[in-house]
């Protein structure tokens, strides 16, 4: 195995500027000075270690209008994956990649229903699950009520059988058959490890099942990349 290969192997497990990639670079002609002195410096107090440097960025464009009120019986994505919460081909180059959803707007029921959440790799609703949440009762006859969710999911393993898990909430307040004004309704979805194929694009879809009439309005999608 060449300097070459064995970059790339660790590369490849995650480590971005392993000991072959230091050693290589402490001998190459042409590295600054400054790169030089920084990595015998290093290998000098091998005790002194900087944390990892992660910078949290946004992937897509959030939403700058509500989007569609979605009034359907069967489950629906809340958006379009593609558009507000896309995976890119490569983008999860490493295990360890974290993403994280942060979604909000408001809705609507009439009579005694149930509701969903399911997250699901792909930008549509038929892709891999990754853990449907319960079937919780919700709130009768509310009109207009803000909900918040937040999703975040780990990348596991990369490649074209890379693997993805992740868990959530779904958050809203409203006046609910049997509680009080204002009673608390959280379900959490997630869980599941699912199949994704990290070479090509892809994405979080999230659904929502409202059995009862009634519509659920997303208003805003924050879409990031943690690491």
């Amino acid at each position: 195995m060449n300097i070459s290969e064995m970059i790339e192997r660790e590369r490849a497990v995650g480590v971005a500027f392993g000991p072959a990639h230091r050693t290589y670079l402490m001998h190459k002609h042409g590295v600054p000075e400054r790169v030089h002195r920084m990595l015998e410096l290093g290998r000098k107090y091998p005790e002194i270690v900087a944390s990892r440097q992660y910078y949290a960025d946004m992937i897509a464009e959030p939403p700058l209008a509500n989007l569609t009120a979605l009034v359907a019986t069967t489950i629906e994505a809340l958006w379009p994956a593609a558009t507000y919460t896309p995976i890119f081909a490569g983008d999860a180059n490493k295990p360890g990649k974290v993403y994280r959803i942060t979604a909000g707007g408001i809705w609507s029921t009439g009579a005694s229903g149930t509701l969903i959440i399911t997250p699901n790799v792909g930008t549509a609703t038929g892709g891999a699950t990754m853990g449907a949440s319960p079937t919780e009762t919700v709130p009768v006859s509310i009109s207009n009520i803000p909900w918040y969710l937040e999703y975040t999911a780990v990348i596991r393993t990369v490649g074209t059988s890379g693997t993805i898990i992740g868990t959530g909430t779904f958050n809203s307040t409203g006046i609910a058959a049997n509680t009080s004004p204002g009673a608390v309704m959280v379900t959490t979805f997630g869980g599941t490890s699912a199949t994704i194929d990290t070479t090509a694009a892809s994405g979080i879809t999230i659904g929502k099942t409202l059995s009862v009439a009634g519509s659920v309005t997303p208003q805003y999608v924050v879409w990031q990349s943690l690491n």
